[in-house]
């Protein structure tokens, strides 16, 4: 079944049609009210995060408030559905493409881009006095409504997901946009509406000049050079931007949140009287753009401010550009003057248009400023790339992983005092091991029987017959075993001259090495059961026996589970489950050991001695996975933010 089909199930008031696009976010899909007859677009949450209780809260949450934004620039919620796995948003269809879209194709005037920048401050001021906070403002979350309104959309969207962090994968992906991510952001700390009045300003920057303040081929070194760098000056970008325009801009870019302007009105504000003083009272009315339901920013637009005294003075013009000059993206920045565009690459000269260049020449007069601005008219400025970087993270991918941003910016030390606790508990585990350390509970000796063989120990061939010495009893038999606990029993065995010849049974296929053969004696089959414990060396092949066998298998388990635990750690990839998993592989290690000594008959040894090399083998492939897991992930931080 496919998403509008199972979508449509979810909401059985609306017809789900098209996908719209996707993104970080989720999927917006094309939706129509079969009553109302009205279109709408249909938001759905990644799967992975709306089956997490707290995302659904959140984002039912943000949900409430944002069915209460009532504001020209902010686009409507119509409804909120949470149901069978699903968390939709049913918001306004808004088929006018983004601000990105109509910026790739036909560009933006320096008057248009000013008032995109103004409508969104009036947008995010309305919403920010209503407790809600943008987070990822960037121009393809700025939609233009049928009427050619401009919405900001997607509100709150990244805080339903992450809460108050700002998260990250340890590829380097960061959730959200980092081209327009404030510094504290970026470091992960919390954030208030001076982040949505930065990312104004970054998007300010782009639309008047088509690059970006911070270049860089992945999203976390982007963002350590915002919170390590100041930006650029805008002027350095785009000499056309009148100065007062470029303040504006580079003062929204300031890395101290108190060097910001105060407030996304206090920056739509600044930007009025900005362009209003550089192009006159009536640039808004050319701009191609209306402001709704911001008086106080409309106002600004249409006040100029006096060079000398800071304060309103009409109609003043300092003539630094033209509010009609078009800036569009494409490969490589272009100035043209209506004739064949000229190439300006990173370091050539600023191609300066001629009247412009007359005008070094000559007194400034107002005609020659009118001729200077109506050559700048025609000027296209193209950036350097026509695509900004994103970042990189796919919620719909159930498999991601996502950790604070802060963990990636700033790569956490190596644990060496984990590769130490490693070594100790290994060298633990071998002495162990090796010594067959522990008390063996008291031998048995209530028969008082023994093996005919001699030496010290009793070396003994389970492939053939073991003589037993036994008086007192008319039959015995031959169990053995390790650890102190009995594993095969043989038949029992007529007692002949104080000897027996028994059939060890199934032990000359179990046992190898240091064990402990248990001699019982008893006289008919009602008699008592008397029995010794004798402990020997068994003789025959190793790898012929279970024991042998499960050394092997020990080995090569070990050997596998430690290969696949340990190599996502050492990539960086530490989850709680891999370091279980090593902690367990250490434990296997362990008991394979001291099975392996005992195989091997260099120790006897019993469950006081298995237990604790089981205990010390695990700390030691804990301590090695969180080594492991410490090391991998600095060096995908470090190699992330290059």
């Amino acid at each position: 079944m496919s998403t509008a089909s199972r979508l449509a199930e979810v909401l059985p008031d609306y017809e789900v049609s098209t996908e719209l696009g996707r993104g970080a976010m989720g999927i917006v899909h094309l939706g129509r009210h079969r009553r109302l007859d009205r279109n709408v677009a249909i938001k759905e949450l990644p799967a992975a995060f709306a089956a997490d209780p707290e995302v659904r809260e959140r984002f039912l949450t943000e949900a409430r408030v944002l069915a209460g934004l009532d504001h020209p620039h902010v686009v409507p919620v119509y409804d909120y559905v949470e149901r069978d796995g699903y968390c939709v948003l049913v918001m306004e269809e808004l088929p006018g493409g983004t601000v990105w879209d109509r910026f790739t194709s036909d560009g933006f005037t320096m008057a248009g881009a000013c008032a995109v920048v103004m409508a969104s401050c009036a947008g995010l001021h309305h919403a920010h006095e209503g407790g809600v906070l943008h987070r990822d403002v960037k121009p393809e979350n700025l939609m233009f409504a049928k009427d050619g309104a401009l919405k900001v959309t997607d509100f709150g969207i990244a805080k339903m997901v992450s809460g108050q962090r700002t998260l990250a994968t340890m590829d380097g992906g960061v959730l959200g946009t980092p081209a327009y991510m404030a510094p504290e952001q970026a470091e992960g700390k919390d954030v208030g509406k001076s982040a949505d009045v930065y990312a104004l300003g970054v998007m300010l920057f782009e639309l008047l000049s088509g690059r970006l303040p911070f270049e860089a081929d992945t999203p976390t070194a982007m963002l350590v050079q915002r919170v390590t760098r100041d930006a650029p000056d805008l002027r350095t970008m785009a000499s056309q931007v009148p100065d007062g325009i470029a303040e504006v801009a580079m003062a929204a870019l300031s890395r101290s949140e108190n060097d910001r302007p105060g407030s996304a009105e206090e920056l739509g504000v600044e930007l009025g009287h900005a362009a209003a003083s550089a192009w006159g009272p009536d640039w808004l009315d050319g701009s191609g753009l209306v402001v709704r339901g911001a008086d106080r920013l409309v106002t600004a637009a249409r006040t100029t401010i006096s060079p000398a005294t800071g304060g309103p003075s009409g109609t003043t013009v300092t003539g630094q550009g033209d509010a009609r000059a078009t800036i569009a993206p494409s490969d490589g920045p272009t100035v043209g003057t209506g004739a064949a565009p000229a190439t300006v690459g990173p370091d050539a000269a600023p191609v300066v248009p001629e009247a412009e260049q007359a005008a070094d020449d000559a007194p400034a007069t107002p005609d020659l400023r009118a001729e200077i601005a109506a050559e700048t008219q025609r000027s296209i400025v193209k950036p350097t790339r026509s695509t900004h970087l994103a970042g990189g993270v796919d919620l719909n991918d159930e498999q991601v992983e996502l950790v604070d941003v802060a963990d990636v910016i700033k790569a956490p030390a190596v644990p060496w005092w984990a590769l130490a606790v490693f070594a100790v508990a290994a060298a633990v585990t071998a002495i162990i091991a090796m010594s067959g350390v522990g008390d063996p509970a008291e031998p048995v000796d209530d028969l008082g029987a023994t093996f005919a063989a001699a030496g010290d120990p009793i070396e003994l061939d389970l492939s053939d017959p073991v003589t037993v010495r036994a008086a007192g009893v008319s039959e015995v038999r031959l169990g053995v075993g390790v650890f102190g606990q009995t594993i095969a029993t043989g038949e029992w065995t007529p007692v002949e001259g104080g000897t027996a010849e028994v059939e060890p049974g199934l032990g000359r296929w179990f046992v190898a090495g240091n064990v402990t053969g248990t001699i019982e004696g008893r006289n008919g089959e009602d008699g008592e059961v008397l029995a010794t414990e004798v402990p020997f060396r068994a003789t025959q092949p190793w790898f012929a026996t279970v024991a042998g066998g499960l050394v092997v298998l020990g080995v090569l388990l070990t050997l596998a589970y430690a290969e696949s635990n340990l190599r996502p750690l050492r990539r960086g990839r530490r989850r709680m489950s891999r370091i279980v998993g090593a902690g367990l592989t250490g434990a296997l290690a362990g008991a394979t050991a001291v099975l392996g000594t005992v195989v091997h008959g260099s120790t006897a040894a019993t469950m006081a001695t298995l237990l604790p090399a089981v205990a010390t083998g695990g700390v030691a492939g804990l301590a090695l996975a969180w080594f492991l897991a410490g090391r991998g992930r600095r060096r995908r931080m470090k190699k992330a933010k290059q």
